[in-house]
């Protein structure tokens, strides 16, 4: 009898044991994913959001969780690069002789505009302000996965 229990205890240990690990490794993967391939940018802070949630582990006593996040807006970077606006004049004749003005090489170029949500913790909470500018990682192939650079550093 006492021998199953152990086997039984044993049992739930390495599975815990392998959820953690599979967890810590995962989470992993996505900083370092982040970091590789993550294209930084300049986010505006546009809601500090606190959400209140119920615990569910305590089933006797009612027990809320504070959630806490942002919702940021940025502009992805351009797919489109500046060389092609190298060699163009500001001013320049058109066939007819005319002098025409081209100011669009001096404008900046400027990719999809995003609005997202991203999960921060209660310290950051009281830190962050509407309005605030922060510096994020966003994913080329997912642009409104994005994630706060200094949490990764």
């Amino acid at each position: 009898m006492n021998s199953k229990i152990v086997y039984l205890l044993l049992a739930v240990l390495l599975i815990l044991s392998a959820y953690f690990i599979y967890g810590y490794y995962s989470y992993k993967a996505t900083v370092n994913n982040f970091k590789q391939n993550g294209i930084q940018t300049t986010a505006t802070i546009v809601e500090v959001i606190q959400k209140r949630t119920r615990d569910r582990r305590y089933s006797l006593k009612v027990r809320y969780k504070r959630r806490h996040y942002i919702k940021v807006t940025y502009f992805t970077r351009s797919k489109e690069s500046n060389d092609s606006t190298v060699n163009k004049k500001t001013v320049y004749r058109d066939e007819k002789g005319k002098l025409k003005m081209d100011f669009s090489k001096n404008l900046p170029k400027i990719g999809e505009f995003v609005s997202t949500i991203i999960g921060i913790k209660s310290d950051q909470y009281k830190q962050f302000k509407k309005g605030d500018k922060i510096e994020i990682l966003y994913l080329p192939n997912d642009i409104e996965n994005a994630i706060i650079k200094q949490d990764i550093e």
